[in-house]
Formats: C-alpha cells, structure tokens, sequence
C-alpha cells in the first residue's frame, strides 16, 4: 500500500483563498482544523492567512 502524502499550501492574500474555494480545494483554519467557506472570507483579515492552510493530497 502507498502512503499518503500531504501537501500543505500557505496563502498569502484573501484572493489566493478564494480562488482555492472556486477551484475545490478544501481550505481549512489550522486554528479550529474546520474548513472555511465562501461566506467565511468576509470575516477574515490578512493577519488570519498563516493560519490558513490548502491540504493536496
């Protein structure tokens, strides 16, 4: 059996996020481990974007 690899992608604006979501890719808040959402975006600043993270894989 393969083991799974993850690949972890940090964001650096809130555009990159949202082109994520668009695309469907899972975005989640490495805080809560819950994923974000479209309507989570308006909620968020800058400074939340290290503590976002694209999982792959």
């Amino acid at each position: 059996m393969k083991a799974r690899t993850t690949i972890t992608k940090l964001f650096r604006s809130l555009d990159s996020v949202s082109e994520a979501l668009k695309c469907g890719f899972q975005v989640l808040d490495s805080r809560t481990l819950e994923p974000i959402t479209d309507a989570d975006l308006e909620q968020l600043s800058t400074s939340d974007l290290h503590h976002l993270q694209m999982r792959i894989g």
